[in-house]
Protein backbone atom coordinates (compact mmCIF):
# COMPACT_ATOMS: atom_id res chain seq x y z
CA UNK A 1 0.00 0.00 0.00
CA UNK A 2 1.35 3.30 -0.53
CA UNK A 3 0.32 6.95 -0.04
CA UNK A 4 -0.52 9.71 -2.07
CA UNK A 5 0.51 13.19 -1.79
CA UNK A 6 -2.69 14.14 0.48
CA UNK A 7 -1.76 11.34 3.09
CA UNK A 8 -4.96 9.34 2.21
CA UNK A 9 -4.70 5.81 2.17
CA UNK A 10 -3.66 4.41 -1.81
CA UNK A 11 -4.10 0.37 -2.47
CA UNK A 12 -2.28 -0.12 -6.18
CA UNK A 13 -3.06 -4.16 -6.05
CA UNK A 14 -6.90 -2.39 -6.02
CA UNK A 15 -6.43 -0.19 -9.42
CA UNK A 16 -4.15 -2.59 -10.91
CA UNK A 17 -6.89 -5.52 -10.82
CA UNK A 18 -9.71 -2.83 -12.18
CA UNK A 19 -6.93 -0.75 -14.33
CA UNK A 20 -9.66 -2.22 -17.54
CA UNK A 21 -9.26 1.07 -19.80
CA UNK A 22 -6.47 2.57 -18.59
CA UNK A 23 -4.13 3.82 -20.50
CA UNK A 24 -0.77 2.82 -21.03
CA UNK A 25 2.50 4.83 -20.91
CA UNK A 26 6.81 4.01 -20.69
CA UNK A 27 7.54 7.55 -19.95
CA UNK A 28 6.39 9.90 -23.12
CA UNK A 29 5.57 7.15 -25.26
CA UNK A 30 2.06 6.13 -25.16
CA UNK A 31 1.78 2.28 -25.35
CA UNK A 32 -1.90 1.31 -25.50
CA UNK A 33 -4.59 0.49 -23.76
CA UNK A 34 -4.98 -2.04 -20.81
CA UNK A 35 -7.31 -4.58 -22.62
CA UNK A 36 -7.25 -6.92 -19.19
CA UNK A 37 -5.93 -7.92 -15.94
CA UNK A 38 -4.84 -11.86 -16.24
CA UNK A 39 -3.05 -14.28 -14.59
CA UNK A 40 -4.91 -13.47 -11.06
CA UNK A 41 -3.75 -9.98 -11.36
CA UNK A 42 -0.17 -10.72 -12.37
CA UNK A 43 -0.05 -9.84 -15.91
CA UNK A 44 -1.64 -6.72 -17.92
CA UNK A 45 -2.68 -7.15 -21.80
CA UNK A 46 -1.89 -4.22 -22.95
CA UNK A 47 -3.76 -3.31 -26.80
CA UNK A 48 -1.51 -1.32 -29.13
CA UNK A 49 -0.05 -0.38 -32.47
CA UNK A 50 -1.44 -0.08 -35.54
CA UNK A 51 -5.59 0.27 -35.31
CA UNK A 52 -5.33 -1.52 -32.05
CA UNK A 53 -3.74 -4.88 -33.87
CA UNK A 54 -1.28 -6.23 -31.54
CA UNK A 55 -1.41 -8.08 -27.11
CA UNK A 56 1.34 -7.20 -24.95
CA UNK A 57 1.20 -8.88 -21.97
CA UNK A 58 3.34 -7.03 -18.86
CA UNK A 59 3.60 -8.38 -15.65
CA UNK A 60 3.07 -6.05 -13.07
CA UNK A 61 5.64 -5.71 -11.48
CA UNK A 62 6.78 -3.27 -14.19
CA UNK A 63 4.13 -0.47 -13.03
CA UNK A 64 5.91 2.35 -12.23
CA UNK A 65 2.86 4.55 -11.24
CA UNK A 66 -1.31 4.94 -11.49
CA UNK A 67 -2.77 7.84 -11.45
CA UNK A 68 -6.70 6.54 -11.47
CA UNK A 69 -8.30 10.42 -12.19
CA UNK A 70 -6.41 9.93 -15.12
CA UNK A 71 -7.28 6.64 -15.84
CA UNK A 72 -3.06 6.45 -16.66
CA UNK A 73 -0.45 4.11 -15.50
CA UNK A 74 3.30 4.47 -16.49
CA UNK A 75 5.87 1.70 -16.74
CA UNK A 76 9.32 1.11 -15.77
CA UNK A 77 10.33 0.48 -18.95
CA UNK A 78 8.31 -0.76 -22.37
CA UNK A 79 7.90 -4.32 -23.10
CA UNK A 80 10.84 -5.64 -24.95
CA UNK A 81 8.30 -8.86 -26.30
CA UNK A 82 5.85 -8.73 -28.50
CA UNK A 83 3.01 -11.10 -29.37
CA UNK A 84 3.21 -11.38 -33.29
CA UNK A 85 0.08 -10.33 -35.06
CA UNK A 86 -0.28 -13.88 -36.39
CA UNK A 87 -0.46 -15.04 -32.67
CA UNK A 88 -2.31 -12.18 -31.07
CA UNK A 89 -5.05 -13.67 -29.32
CA UNK A 90 -8.53 -11.60 -29.23
CA UNK A 91 -9.48 -11.39 -25.68
CA UNK A 92 -13.09 -10.24 -26.46
CA UNK A 93 -14.58 -10.26 -29.62
CA UNK A 94 -15.94 -7.31 -29.31
CA UNK A 95 -12.66 -5.73 -30.59
CA UNK A 96 -12.13 -8.31 -33.84
CA UNK A 97 -13.73 -7.22 -36.82
CA UNK A 98 -12.61 -11.14 -38.03
CA UNK A 99 -15.21 -12.20 -34.82
CA UNK A 100 -17.80 -10.43 -35.82
CA UNK A 101 -17.84 -11.34 -39.41
CA UNK A 102 -17.36 -15.13 -38.15
CA UNK A 103 -20.49 -14.66 -35.00
CA UNK A 104 -22.71 -13.15 -38.06
CA UNK A 105 -22.01 -15.86 -40.16
CA UNK A 106 -22.66 -18.39 -37.82
CA UNK A 107 -26.05 -16.54 -36.77
CA UNK A 108 -27.15 -16.91 -40.92
CA UNK A 109 -25.98 -20.62 -40.58
CA UNK A 110 -27.96 -21.66 -37.31
CA UNK A 111 -31.21 -19.47 -38.99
Amino acid sequence: MTHSANNTCFDSGYWISHSQGFQVRSGRRRLGFVQDVIDGGCTLAIRGGFLGRRVVFVPVEQVFAIVPREMRIWLTTSPAVRAPRAFTPVLTDDLSPAARIGREQRERIAA
